[in-house]
């Protein structure tokens, strides 16, 4: 057990303090130009105002915004993914999950591992 473990019920970290600061700052940021950019009409009558605001702005660009999207939520699908797949790998080796998680195939299995 680690000697700083009651330290995670009380404070959050430097990191997480850090990363709190840094979105509320970009939502003040991005809310304050929605509605200095874009008429209250159109993003009140929005599904996703994010949308309509960067339709408004540049409207030749939507295209580009969109395969923006698109990539980065691929690209997190991706990590969750492998993350999760890591994950079940250990736990089923541990023996607390579904052992038919902790197989691997014999020709990538390296020696001195399960």
């Amino acid at each position: 057990m680690l000697q700083r473990n009651h330290l995670i019920k009380k404070w959050p970290g430097t990191t997480g303090i850090i990363g709190f600061i840094s979105v509320f700052i970009i939502y003040i940021v991005t809310m304050t130009l929605m509605d200095a950019e874009t008429p209250m009409e159109l993003l009140s009558n929005s599904i996703d105002p994010l949308v309509t605001w960067s339709q408004y702005i540049t409207p030749r660009y939507s295209l580009i915004m969109d395969i923006a999207v698109i990539s980065s939520t691929a690209s997190s699908l991706w990590l969750t993914t492998y993350i999760l797949s890591r994950a079940w790998y250990a736990m089923s080796r541990d023996k607390l999950f579904l052992n038919l998680f902790g197989y691997t195939h014999k020709k990538t299995e390296r020696h001195g591992h399960i």
